[in-house]
């Protein structure tokens, strides 16, 4: 099962396009409720908003299967063509963190003519220098490893008679293989859940009041669900993913960055580098740098609506 939230304007207005928000990891839909309420409050005919908890985090399954970006990106994607894409022409896709790097995948397997647009709020990913960077030009061992992962998982989803909870074999598995993954990602549950107060005042600097009691007890109940020690284990063993360079060219639609300038996780001299790059990355890339941190739609959801409404209603997003 799979749960996820949904806001409309009060204008109750028919649209073309809706939004589809993706939160990062350990986090979940509920992330994104301030920049809902935001949006529709400075624009009262602003599409309507989904936010998806990415199976394995919030309140979705957590099934027994190997985690990894291609997983989510499969499930993010037959969302957006089942649930929202059933009522509306196009989907504008959002992402924070790895939620970012996966809504930038999803973005170029639907392509222009279903994906309006696409927000990257201090997105993960890689980016590499032009000089690094050839279009159809890929690192073969690294990509068809990848592809295997990605057929492997894929097939278990969309076989009926395979048992939906049977493990995948991890990318890169550690030695000792599921069961030390296990170990390690409930390792990390129990050296991370004491200190998740004092870390999202970290990640909210520049305004720890939104750090609040709600969103460490999400963080926290989330992690004791049956499975998540295996959820959170997959970080450790991610397969190679598409660089951002080649999804947003082969996207080729508007891409608006409103980058919290004081990320903790990357630090603000390596966030303000990925910023640059990602504005030279293509033509069509819109960069804002904002006063917040690594999750600037929670932490200062009313600048973040501001951007993205002047980025709906600018050229650049109909270009």
């Amino acid at each position: 099962s799979i749960r996820y939230r949904y806001w409309q304007s009060h204008a109750n207005k028919e649209h073309d396009v809706a939004f589809l928000f993706v939160h990062g990891f350990g986090a979940n839909a509920d992330q994104w409720e301030r920049l809902a309420k935001a949006i529709h409050e400075i624009d009262k005919n602003a599409p309507p908003i989904y936010a998806l908890d990415v199976l394995g985090f919030g309140f979705s399954a957590k099934p027994g299967l190997s985690y990894t970006q291609h997983l989510w990106e499969h499930q993010i994607e037959c969302f957006a063509r089942e649930i929202i894409l059933s009522k509306h022409k196009k989907v504008i896709l959002v992402g924070n963190s790895i939620g970012g790097g996966l809504s930038a995948g999803v973005s170029a397997n639907l392509g222009r003519d279903k994906c309006a647009g696409l927000i990257l709020c201090n997105s993960a990913g890689v980016i590499l220098d032009k000089a690094d960077f050839v279009d159809d030009t890929r690192d073969t061992r690294l990509w068809e490893q990848a592809l295997n992962v990605r057929q492997r998982t894929l097939a278990l989803l969309d076989d009926p008679k395979s048992p939906r909870t049977m493990p995948l074999e991890a990318f890169s598995p550690p030695p000792g293989g599921q069961v030390l993954l296990d170990a390690f990602g409930q390792l990390v549950i129990e050296l991370l859940a004491p200190r998740i107060p004092s870390l999202l005042k970290r990640y909210y600097d520049i305004n720890p009041d939104n750090a609040d009691e709600k969103l460490a007890a999400a963080i926290l109940r989330d992690a004791r669900d049956p499975g998540a020690a295996n959820v959170i284990g997959s970080g450790a063993k991610l397969p190679p993913q598409r660089s951002l360079n080649e999804v947003l060219g082969d996207f080729g639609g508007p891409v608006l960055v409103p980058q919290g300038e004081f990320d903790y996780v990357s630090g603000p001299e390596r966030t303000r580098q990925r910023a640059d790059q990602l504005a030279k990355i293509r033509p069509g890339v819109t960069v804002k740098l904002l006063k917040s941190g690594h999750c600037p739609h929670d932490e200062t959801p009313d600048l973040v609506a501001q951007t993205i409404l002047e980025w709906l209603a600018s050229p650049a997003y109909f270009s």
